[in-house]
C-alpha cells in the first residue's frame, strides 16, 4: 500500500511540474492577419473612389491613388459590354487635377480636369483628344477604403520602350531605354507636335548612369537644358529642372511628358 501511495504521489508531481513547464514557456503564435494589415497600413496608400457621369449621361467608376503628386488608377465606362478598366496617370496643376486615360498602346483616349468640392464632389470636363468634344464631369466620392498598389518600379524592369500620343493627329512622345551594365543605360527621346506642323523635340542616343529608378541629364553643348526622367511602375516622367528649354527644340515642341511602357 505504502508503495501504491509514493507512486501516485510521484506520478502527480510529475504532471503538475510538467503543467507549470508548460505555463513558464508558452507556445507562440503569430497574428498573420493583424500583422498583415499593420504592415500595409504603415506602407501602403489608400485609393478614393468617386462614381457618377459625363456629359450626365455616361456613366463611370473612378478611382486613384495620389503618391508624391503623382496620381495613378483607372477609369471605367460603365455602359460598355466589358467594363474594361482603363489606365489613368495624372498630376496636379495649380488647384486642379489632370487625368489621361492611357490605351495600352500609349494612345490617350480621354483628359479628365476638375477640382474636389468641399461636398466631396468631383467637378470638371472631360476632353477627346481625337474628337477635340469636351463634356462636363460630375462625380460623387464613394465611401470605399483599399490599399492601393504600389508604383514603385522595379530597377530591373526600367529598360524598354515608352510612349504617349494624344490620338494620331495629335502630340507624340517616344522614349527608349536599354541596359548596358548593373550602372549603365543608353537612352534617346524624340517627340513632335500636332500636325500638320509636326515640330521636333529629340535627345540624341547617350549613355547615362542610373541612380535607382531615375536620372538627370544635361543636354550636351545647351544653354543650361536639362530634365530629369523617374521612373514608375509600367510608365515613366520626363520633367525640365531649369525651366523650359527655350530654343533647344523646335516650335513648341517638348520632352516634358508622362509615358506609358508599352514594351
Amino acid at each position: 500500500m505504502k508503495k501504491i501511495i509514493l507512486l501516485v504521489t510521484l506520478l502527480y508531481l510529475g504532471i503538475a511540474c510538467q503543467s507549470k513547464k508548460e505555463k513558464e514557456t508558452p507556445t507562440v503564435v503569430k497574428d498573420t492577419l493583424t500583422s498583415t494589415f499593420s504592415q500595409s497600413e504603415e506602407m501602403g496608400i489608400s485609393e478614393t473612389f468617386w462614381k457618377g457621369y459625363i456629359n450626365k449621361s455616361i456613366p463611370i467608376y473612378l478611382h486613384y491613388q495620389i503618391e508624391n503628386d503623382i496620381i495613378v488608377g483607372e477609369i471605367i465606362y460603365l455602359n460598355t459590354q466589358e467594363k474594361q478598366p482603363i489606365k489613368i496617370i495624372g498630376s496636379f496643376e495649380e488647384d486642379q487635377l489632370r487625368l489621361l486615360e492611357f490605351e495600352s498602346s500609349g494612345n490617350i483616349s480621354g483628359i479628365i480636369t476638375g477640382t474636389v468640392t468641399n461636398e466631396n464632389h468631383f467637378v470638371g470636363d472631360w476632353f477627346s483628344p481625337k474628337t477635340r468634344k469636351n463634356f462636363t464631369l460630375d462625380l460623387t466620392e464613394k465611401d470605399t477604403t483599399v490599399i492601393a498598389p504600389s508604383i514603385v518600379a522595379n530597377e530591373n524592369k526600367l529598360f524598354g520602350k515608352y510612349h504617349y500620343g494624344f490620338s494620331d493627329a495629335g502630340p507624340q512622345g517616344y522614349f527608349t531605354i536599354e541596359k548596358l551594365n548593373d550602372n549603365q543605360a543608353v537612352f534617346e527621346i524624340e517627340s513632335v507636335t500636332s500636325d500638320p506642323a509636326r515640330n521636333i523635340a529629340t535627345v540624341d542616343k547617350d549613355t547615362i548612369t542610373l541612380d535607382g529608378t531615375n536620372f538627370t541629364y544635361m543636354i550636351p553643348d545647351s544653354d543650361n537644358c536639362s530634365f530629369r526622367v523617374q521612373f514608375y511602375k509600367d510608365f515613366a516622367t520626363i520633367m525640365y529642372t531649369n525651366g523650359y528649354c527655350s530654343g533647344q527644340f523646335g516650335h513648341n515642341a517638348t520632352i516634358e511628358g508622362t509615358f506609358l511602357k508599352i514594351e
